[in-house]
């Protein structure tokens, strides 16, 4: 799946919310690069685990990024998910500011 890039117009940040990200208000725009993310079910892993990997060492893997906090977010809906690999393939060395990239392969995620 594709996660297309964007690029801020314009960015107000509101505040914090008490789930420690911050309310944002902005104006955004697509951009025709994107990162591209490859989810494939792995029997050897067991059910629930995320195996996350990607191009760019300096994408973190673990529960700390956005993409394995979506699957983690499906959870509740779909229960606990087969083993899967997801892996992330990055535009150029960008990741799209690595914390906007991720929440929008995130996004992709979930809309798949």
């Amino acid at each position: 799946m594709l996660a297309p890039a964007k690029i801020n117009l314009w960015l107000r940040v509101l505040g914090r919310r008490e789930d420690g990200f911050h309310e944002l208000e902005t104006r955004l725009a697509p951009l025709e690069l994107c990162d591209r993310l490859t989810l494939t079910a792995d029997p050897a892993l067991p059910p629930g685990k995320v195996a996350f990997t990607c191009d760019d060492a300096s994408v973190p893997g673990d529960e700390s990024n956005l993409v394995v906090k979506a699957v983690r977010a499906l959870e509740p809906v779909t229960g606990k998910l087969p083993g899967m690999r997801l892996q992330g393939l990055v535009m150029m060395g960008l990741y799209v500011a690595g914390i906007a990239g991720a929440m929008l392969a995130a996004l992709a995620l979930r809309r798949t």
